[in-house]
Order: C-alpha cells, then sequence, then structure tokens
C-alpha cells in the first residue's frame, strides 16, 4: 500500500520501492506458508469438528454415551434428527440437547465415581 498510494511514512515508502525481487520473496514466503499452514489445519479440523456439532444438535451425544460404536450411533442420529435448515430450529435444537447433557449429568453425578468417569473418557 505505501509503494502504491504513496501513503505513509517517507522512509517506509523509499524502503518498498528499493525491494528487490529477492527482498519481496523474502518477505511474503513466510506468509505465504503461515498461511497454507493455518488454512491446511482449519480444513483438516473442519469435517470432524462440524460432524459432531450435527450430532449434538441432533441429540446424538447424548443418546450414543456408552454405545458399543460411538460413530455409527452418531451418524445415526445425524442422518435422521437432523435439526431444520433455520437457525431458529438449530438454536432451539443445540440448547434442547445441551439441556438434556446437563440433566443427564445432574442425574448421573450423585453416584459416579472417578473410575466411572475415567471409563467414559477412554471410551471416547
Amino acid at each position: 500500500l505505501y509503494g502504491y498510494f504513496q501513503h505513509g511514512p517517507e522512509w517506509r515508502r523509499q524502503e518498498i520501492a528499493q525491494r528487490t525481487s529477492v527482498d519481496w520473496v523474502a518477505a511474503y514466503i513466510p506468509r505465504a506458508l503461515s498461511s497454507a499452514a493455518l488454512f491446511g489445519v482449519y480444513e483438516w479440523t473442519q469435517p470432524p469438528v462440524s460432524r459432531y456439532i450435527q450430532g449434538m444438535l441432533a441429540g446424538g451425544v447424548d443418546g450414543c454415551f456408552g454405545s458399543e460404536d460411538f460413530d455409527m450411533c452418531l451418524q445415526t442420529y445425524i442422518n435422521t434428527n437432523a435439526p431444520g435448515p433455520t437457525a431458529e430450529a438449530q438454536f432451539r435444537a443445540l440448547v434442547t440437547n445441551l439441556l438434556m447433557v446437563a440433566q443427564r449429568i445432574q442425574d448421573v453425578a450423585g453416584d459416579t465415581s472417578s473410575a466411572d468417569f475415567e471409563a467414559l473418557g477412554r471410551a471416547w
């Protein structure tokens, strides 16, 4: 922007005008690599995170606790109980399912030991 629009401090505009091709490459390669890494991580984590959110909205996360095949159970909930496409329907489903999870934790927490929580963590 300094070089194209001629705005900013004079020393900065002169620095930009005097850059060689090697200087431009040295300035932009680290930015390009870090951007590629950032978007690569985003693309890699998006499918499992969105699947988990879909499962939460469909009620599958709460309904599949303790299942022998959690992934298959969750996918069944997603396929058969997905909320409607409106933001209102998705928000309502999210609140409903969060309340169900909270209620289940309250029901179970009274007679649950730390070993039970460890077993649940290993099952996940």
